[in-house]
């Protein structure tokens, strides 16, 4: 029998388990306590929304009420039912417990950050500060770390954001370089069909006496 289904079981009931409610994804941030005004919701909605259009990693978060040693096991367990980073090449999870500074939750096969990254997000949160001050402040740090990463060329074997437009580019190169050669060689069968005009012809000279005068 097969331990998957069990698995999957058990982590769908972890949060009831702890006596947390099981929230419904809303946006990039989750906020089932409403902790932001709508406007502040609106506006991180935004700047989020705006680093996964620049940098392709979905950042995402979740304010919870979950204590500080279920953060990660609650973390993971979300960021993989709420499918962060999936239609994008990675994600990066803020965790919010209900006390202490921010869990970081990464794709486990393929982290976009180093120990060093994590810890200088980790390191600009401040616990208890206004969450929209708060969250701009991570936000700054956050895109201040992925944004290098992400300008780097992407090696081929990995996800790359617009392989369309670049097949579409490399075919039209061929197109313009066949149509180039193409006029070229019209424009010499032209040449070459008229009298004096091929390749390696001299100009044709002037018949005798019209090149001066002729006397009335």
């Amino acid at each position: 029998m097969s331990l998957l289904p069990l698995l999957a079981a058990l982590a769908a009931l972890a949060p009831t388990q702890v006596g947390l409610s099981v929230p419904v994804i809303a946006g990039h941030l989750t906020d089932p306590g409403r902790k932001l005004s709508p406007a502040a919701k609106s506006a991180i909605e935004d700047r989020l929304t705006k680093i996964a259009e620049e940098t392709h990693i979905d950042v995402a978060g979740w304010i919870s009420d979950a204590p500080a040693e279920q953060a990660d096991a609650l973390g993971a367990a979300f960021y993989r039912r709420w499918n962060i980073g999936g239609e994008w090449d990675s994600g990066v999870f803020y965790m919010f417990p209900a006390a202490g500074p921010v869990h970081l939750i990464l794709e486990p096969d393929h982290p976009k950050l180093t120990p060093q990254e994590q810890a200088r997000i980790v390191a600009a949160d401040v616990p208890g500060s206004d969450w929209q001050v708060r969250l701009d402040r991570l936000i700054d740090v956050t895109r201040a770390v992925i944004i290098p990463k992400a300008m780097r060329v992407r090696p081929w074997g990995e996800k790359r954001p617009v392989p369309a437009l670049e097949y579409a580019a490399a075919a039209a190169t061929v197109v313009l370089a066949a149509l180039a050669l193409s006029l070229r060689r019209r424009w010499q069968e032209n040449r070459a069909d008229r009298p004096g005009m091929g390749e390696g012809a001299s100009p044709a000279s002037p018949s005798p006496g019209l090149d001066e005068a002729s006397p009335r």
